[in-house]
C-alpha cells in the first residue's frame, strides 16, 4: 500500500495547472481579465485578507484551520486532540483551477464559488477553534460577485491529462523478488494441467489410471 500512494503522488505531483488570465494580467496585459475581476482582486488582498490563508502562487499556506463549518468532523483533530485550534480544522485548499472543482469544501457541501464568498462573508458557525482569519466582511452583492470573477482568472486552460503509459510486466524479475509466489503459482499450473489432462482423457473413452492401477 505504501508503494501505491508514492505512486499516486508522483503522478499527481505531474498534474500543474498552466498560465491563467490572472498571470497574463500579473505579466501586464491590461485585457487578460475583466474590472471586475480586478476589483476581485483588490479584495481578496484587501478587504477580505483572504490572502493571508491564500498565498503564493499556488494560492494555498498548506496550513490547516476550522472555517466554521457546521458539521460534526473534527478534521485535524483526531491527529492532534489536544490543539483547540486543530479542532475541525482540515487542509487549506489551493485556488488554481477551483472553479473545475466544485462542490467545495471537505464534505461537499458548498455547490459554487458564489456559496463559498457567503460563507465567509457571514455564513459560518461560530466556536472556540474557529480561524482568527474568519470573521464578518460585510461584503455587498457586488463585492462577492468580484471575488467570484477574481477567482475565475485563475483557471487555466490545459490539455487533458494523458494517460500514463506502465512498465512493461515482466515475469522474471517478480519470479525473482517473490520466489516462494512464483513456486506457488507454477505447483498450481501444474495441477491444473494434470486435471486438464484426466479430463480430456475421460471426455476420449480412456479414463486416467493412478499410478496403483497401472
Amino acid at each position: 500500500m505504501k508503494n501505491i500512494a508514492k505512486a499516486i503522488a508522483t503522478f499527481e505531483r505531474t498534474v500543474v495547472s498552466g498560465i491563467a488570465p490572472l498571470d497574463k494580467w500579473v505579466g501586464g496585459d491590461e485585457e487578460a481579465i475583466t474590472t471586475a475581476a480586478k476589483r476581485g482582486f483588490d479584495l481578496f488582498n484587501g478587504k477580505t485578507n483572504y490572502v493571508a490563508c491564500h498565498s503564493g502562487w499556488n494560492f494555498t499556506d498548506d496550513s490547516f484551520d476550522d472555517i466554521g463549518l457546521p458539521d460534526d468532523d473534527i478534521g485535524r483533530g483526531k491527529q492532534v486532540p489536544n490543539v483547540k485550534v486543530m479542532q475541525h480544522a482540515f487542509k487549506t485548499p489551493a485556488l488554481r483551477n477551483a472553479v473545475e472543482r466544485a462542490p467545495y469544501m471537505h464534505e461537499g457541501s458548498l455547490r459554487n464559488l458564489h456559496s463559498v464568498v457567503r460563507h465567509y462573508n457571514d455564513g459560518f458557525t461560530k466556536r472556540e477553534s474557529l480561524s482568527d482569519q474568519i470573521y464578518p466582511l460585510g461584503l455587498s452583492d457586488r463585492e462577492q460577485g468580484d471575488l467570484v470573477a477574481f477567482l475565475k482568472t485563475l483557471s487555466s486552460n490545459d490539455a487533458p491529462v494523458a494517460m500514463p503509459r506502465l512498465p512493461a510486466y515482466d515475469t522474471r524479475r517478480l519470479q525473482a523478488a517473490c520466489p516462494v509466489s512464483a513456486r506457488l503459482r507454477g505447483l498450481q499450473m501444474a495441477k491444473h494441467l494434470r486435471r486438464t489432462a484426466a479430463t480430456r482423457c475421460s471426455l476420449n473413452g480412456s479414463p486416467a489410471q493412478s499410478k496403483n492401477e497401472e
